[in-house]
């Protein structure tokens, strides 16, 4: 993974089961692993993902209720980035489960990544996007507004049935909701 990555639509694809263990460790990486700007170690320990979350998502759920879509370039055994596209009533689609690998971040698979969620989105109808942020994470939350999004005056707790993940003490893990129009 080198700077003379050249990112393209065409590597990216919906999920099989193949793809879960490298889904789950890109997650894990760059929710919870040193080093990379995404990284939410500093607040939440234990791990992001784990496959019996992740399964689901590509074998239980029709195309039109969302697809969690992989960057698996040609170069690569395995998928480098994923993103997970939730089609939610009222034309709203959730952009969820966005993770780069760390090396990668940066050198324009994220931007393509979403993109092609975007594209699924509107596919299925949908006119606004939204996501959601730890509401201290305003580094993440600056660069989503740069990508059109906008801050809403919905907020949401941390889940208290978030498996593994658990907030650091003294952390206020309010999560605050992000849309864009499609």
């Amino acid at each position: 993974m080198t700077g003379e990555l050249k990112a393209s639509k065409a590597d990216i694809r919906p999920a099989t089961l193949d793809d879960v263990d490298a889904i789950v460790a890109t997650l894990n990486e760059a929710y919870r692993g040193d080093g990379g700007w995404t990284t939410e170690a500093h607040l939440v320990q234990g791990d992001r993902a784990e496959p019996s979350e992740i399964i689901p998502l590509i074998t239980s759920r029709p195309p039109t209720a969302g697809t969690l879509l992989v960057y698996h370039p040609s170069s690569s055994p395995q998928p480098l980035a994923c993103v997970d596209v939730e089609i939610r009533p009222n034309s709203r689609g959730y952009f969820g489960l966005f993770a780069v690998r760390h090396a990668l971040q940066g050198k324009g698979v994220g931007n393509l990544l979403m993109e092609a969620a975007f594209d699924k989105m509107r596919e299925q109808g949908c006119t606004v996007a939204e996501i959601t942020v730890i509401h201290v994470r305003k580094d993440i939350i600056a660069w989503y507004q740069r990508k059109g999004f906008v801050l809403t005056d919905r907020m949401e707790n941390f889940p208290a049935n978030a498996g593994r993940s658990k907030l650091l003490p003294g952390v206020d893990g309010r999560f605050v909701y992000l849309e864009r129009q499609l």
